[in-house]
């Protein structure tokens, strides 16, 4: 048996088109469903739109509008907004509980110098150096020198 030509190519063509249009076909309406699910995600959230985002992006598009801040319930997000006075009470809370516990260390450590800001023993000499070079200029006048080499030899 003998095929014609035109009978042939027919094959040929049934074979090889006929599968790409299904799917393309197939492709493109996934990508639709993909848009309307991303559409009533984006719309859920307070948002207008986002078809495209899944219709174009597929998955990666669902993800992206799953990441966005819900606007209807803005407390899902990282920072409390409708119970900001909790959120501050909590802090506060925070706050004292760490003095609570400086106090008792300073309570088991008397001896302990209150101010916290010290300098290293190499810093003080270069600020009294520096405060002798203002003083031998003029800038300070000797009781502002004098009180201000108080207070670094105060710190030591």
């Amino acid at each position: 048996m003998r095929y014609s030509t035109s009978s042939y190519d027919a094959a040929i063509l049934a074979s090889t088109i006929i599968p790409l249009i299904i799917s393309a076909l197939v492709g493109i309406g996934i990508n639709v469903g993909l848009g309307f699910v991303t559409k009533h995600m984006n719309e859920q959230k307070g948002y207008t739109g986002g078809f495209a985002w899944g219709f174009w992006l597929g998955v990666i598009g669902i993800i992206v509008v799953a990441c966005k801040t819900d606007l209807r319930n803005p407390n899902n997000g990282a920072y409390p907004y409708q119970n900001q006075g909790q959120y501050y009470q909590q802090n506060q809370n925070q706050y004292a509980n760490q003095n609570q516990y400086q106090a008792q260390v300073q309570n088991q450590y008397p001896n302990q110098p209150q101010d916290r800001n010290l300098q290293p023993p190499q810093s003080r000499v270069d600020a009294l150096t520096q405060l002798a070079k203002l003083h031998e200029q003029g800038i300070l006048t000797d009781e502002e020198f004098a009180a201000k080499k108080a207070e670094v030899l105060r710190n030591l």
